[in-house]
């Protein structure tokens, strides 16, 4: 049997087998080291929020706020006004140059118009064609159900930025509840609004390029914080964007849980639905994420909701 000398400890023999699992620690360790951590900045990232005001109305459908030609679309969002109307739709346009929302009264008729958020990107090394390649939008439908949720990963080797939604509802509709991060992807989910109907969602998962791009001198790493609120029947949270890094999306989760079979009386009280979910800015600067729920027909006074404030940096 072949021996070896472990020239660290003089003295000490090692057969083959026990010196690659030594060598084989030593790297782990290594790895592990603070020698080895990531060097992250985020100066050479720019993201700026457009506001539009759409038209008046009861139904605010597929309403576009687009961002100039030399900015990419990553995220977005929407305040539908507090007990005036709730969101159903908010998702990027698939060429990244806008964001789209829609939001409808509910119970009461409102004709009130909505305020929609587009974040837009722009990336030193970049021009906007170039970080459109590096950007992904996978999708995917729930199929028809009352409570629709649907999750969708990102794309291979890459970081899952932001995500959103549209439902395709009819009667009394189904709105919104939660869109937020998960895992490597993004997911979305509805519920009833009154009579037990039944509607689609598709949800998006935003991703980009995690793999190192010459251009830039690194590679794209997402950081996502959070922040909840108290429970209560009109609930409101708002995260701030981690450290330096710059805000590219938003997401929202209300704790609620959904019933376990059609038919089912609710298991977690009425619940809440959404009617803002959008970014905080310092002038035109992204800072964070806000977003806010209440009850509908019936008091719910248990529930929580959680805003996500999606950050992004280029590490090496």
């Amino acid at each position: 049997m072949s021996r070896r000398y472990d020239t660290l400890t003089p003295g000490n023999v090692r057969t083959g087998d026990q010196m690659k699992r030594y060598c084989f620690a030593i790297i782990l360790s290594l790895l592990s080291s603070q020698a080895f951590a990531l060097s992250c900045n985020s100066s050479a990232i720019e993201t700026k929020v457009f506001t539009a005001t759409s038209p008046g109305g009861q139904n605010i459908e597929n309403f576009e706020i687009s961002v100039p030609s030399d900015y990419v679309v990553v995220g977005g969002g929407l305040d539908a006004g507090f007990n005036k109307k709730y969101i159903y739709a908010s998702y990027p346009k698939p060429d990244l140059s806008a964001w789209i929302i829609s939001a409808k009264d509910q119970v009461y008729a409102n004709y009130d118009s909505v305020t929609g958020y587009a974040i837009g990107m722009k990336v030193t090394g970049l021009t906007a064609a170039q970080l459109k390649s590096h950007i992904t939008i996978n999708q995917q439908n729930s199929g028809q159900y009352p409570y629709p949720n649907q999750y969708r990963g990102g794309a291979a080797f890459a970081e899952a930025i932001g995500g959103g939604f549209d439902i395709n509802w009819t009667g009394w509709g189904i709105l919104a509840y939660r869109s937020f991060p998960e895992s490597s992807g993004w997911r979305s989910t509805g519920k009833v609004a009154g009579n037990y109907e039944f509607g689609d969602l598709t949800n998006y998962t935003i991703s980009i390029n995690g793999l190192y791009i010459s251009q830039i001198g690194g590679s794209f790493k997402r950081f996502i914080n959070q922040n909840e609120s108290a429970p209560g029947q009109h609930i409101q949270s708002t995260a701030p964007v981690t450290g330096s890094t710059k805000l590219v999306g938003c997401g929202a989760r209300v704790t609620w849980n959904r019933p376990t079979c059609a038919g089912c009386a609710d298991i977690d009280g009425p619940g809440h639905n959404l009617w803002k979910i959008k970014p905080t800015v310092s002038g035109t600067t992204p800072t964070g994420c806000e977003a806010g729920s209440k009850d509908l027909l019936y008091a719910d006074g248990d529930e929580t909701i959680i805003s996500y404030a999606m950050g992004l940096s280029i590490c090496n």
